[in-house]
């Protein structure tokens, strides 16, 4: 029920921003062969399965703000549940519960549980594969393998970082077998044969983005190169401090980390055996840790490996599946606390902290308010007026709020006697817009500034 209010509260509260847009723009495409062409030409990386249901969301439910962050909140919200039957399934009930709590109030998993985009639902399938694969190691049940084979090709038709999933779990079996020696119980021909399964069924698209990325990175037009930064050791840190507690995607965030250092505290803490830490099932206690280390490092990693070989593709915001592994790790290393007052301050404080960091987000705005600034356009614009935006890719969202169809947008100031520049972003006035026009009129909104020009009586 908290990380539901956590969730729901001030879900429609700001106006869709680009990548938003551009989603929902290709879910509402007409019919799904179009929405499957749009994903492969435009957003190879993200696959087809969240904008196929959105498709049909949109269709039942409309395209309001609060709509489509709805299925992104539900995903989050089982993704709690799910959190918490994989820390029982690993540990005990109690370190389930903590892990579940951990990420109700975790405002990474907030923030994608109320944004149109499909990292909630790669954070809650990568519970579900994690889920069945445990079941798989534990026993070799044919049905867990078929609920492992559908979630795992529902996870890498998600996203492609699913995909880094899939490789832990497999780098996982394979070095158990030399490392943990007589500890699993699998039938490696069963798990081979789902592994050529998975590969099958998910070898078109793979096929696809290979081909898009080799031809992309030849003309370097790669569309990750041109705006994600080559990662370095900083982002790393960065990444893991985000998981923790302040996430801010959209801009930039200089205080502490309150909660990276107790986080990384923790983990080291539920690495050390305890009398608790009894064998379960066919998983010693180092099985279960070496599996969740690998949970936790192969989604930051591998692309940032793949980043330094091919072409940047490093993004936090892809890496929904790695701090689960964090949350379980940390929920393990509080319920090893053998002092019962300790405990509980310790868990306090870091659900006190997490709530802060929440409420603290929340109360602000953190995407351009292109929903207010379109309408005092509506209202105090004149036909015929330019509209200049900067950067111009703010031009999309801030198009799906104004009503108006008599204004022009471009970047042709000379024509027009009124031109209205928007900048978002960090953007800029363009200095040639002084040459032909004066400041008449400056407005601010939630990170949106607008400014009136006015073409000079002596210039002709």
């Amino acid at each position: 029920m908290l990380g539901l209010f956590l969730r729901i509260n001030n879900l429609g509260k700001e106006s869709l921003w680009y990548d938003e847009i551009y989603g929902i723009s290709i879910a509402d495409s007409e019919g799904i062969v179009t929405v499957v062409k749009e994903v492969i030409e435009h957003v190879p990386m993200h696959t087809y399965l969240y904008y196929v249901t959105m498709h049909f969301w949109i269709d039942l439910f409309g395209n309001s703000e609060f709509s489509v962050r709805f299925p992104s909140l539900i995903f989050g919200v089982l993704g709690i549940f799910m959190i918490y039957k994989v820390g029982k399934l690993l540990f005990d009930k109690e370190t389930g519960i903590l892990a579940s709590l951990i990420l109700a109030v975790s405002q990474y998993n907030i923030y994608y549980s109320q944004e149109a985009r499909m990292y909630s639902l790669l954070a809650f399938l990568t519970l579900v594969s994690f889920y069945f694969f445990i079941k798989v190691l534990n026993d070799c049940n044919s049905w867990f393998f078929i609920g492992y084979l559908i979630s795992s090709i529902l996870l890498m038709y998600t996203h492609l970082y699913g995909s880094f999933v899939i490789i832990a779990q497999n780098f996982y079996v394979f070095t158990s077998l030399i490392l943990f020696k007589g500890n699993l119980t699998i039938s490696v021909k069963k798990w081979i044969f789902v592994q050529i399964i998975l590969l099958l069924l998910f070898a078109p698209q793979l096929m696809i983005f290979m081909e898009i990325a080799q031809t992309n990175i030849k003309n370097e037009q790669f569309q990750h190169v041109r705006f994600i930064p080559n990662p370095n050791f900083k982002s790393v840190v960065e990444t893991f401090e985000n998981f923790s507690d302040h996430y801010y995607p959209l801009e930039s965030y200089s205080g502490p980390h309150y909660l990276f250092i107790p986080f990384l505290l923790l983990i080291f803490f539920s690495i050390i055996p305890d009398k608790k830490s009894n064998r379960i099932n066919s998983l010693s206690h180092w099985c279960r840790i070496y599996l969740l280390i690998l949970w936790l490092l192969a989604p930051v990693m591998l692309p940032f490996i793949m980043s330094k070989i091919l072409a940047p593709l490093y993004l936090t915001r892809y890496m929904g599946s790695a701090p689960l592994a964090m949350y379980l790790l940390v929920a393990k290393g509080i319920r090893d606390i053998n002092h019962k007052n300790l405990k509980t301050i310790i868990l306090i404080a870091i659900v006190g902290l997490s709530l802060y960091g929440v409420i603290d987000f929340q109360s602000g705005f953190h995407k351009p308010d292109f929903r207010k600034t379109a309408a005092e356009l509506d209202s105090i614009a004149e036909s015929g007026d330019l509209l200049y935006f900067n950067p111009a890719f703010s031009k999309m969202p801030f198009m799906n709020y104004l009503k108006r169809k008599d204004l022009f947008s471009g970047v042709d100031f000379e024509k027009h006697n009124r031109v209205w520049v928007i900048i978002t972003h960090g953007g800029n006035i363009p200095s040639k817009i002084y040459k032909t026009h004066s400041l008449q009129l400056s407005k601010s909104y939630d990170l949106v500034k607008i400014y009136l020009f006015e073409k000079q009586s002596d210039v002709k």
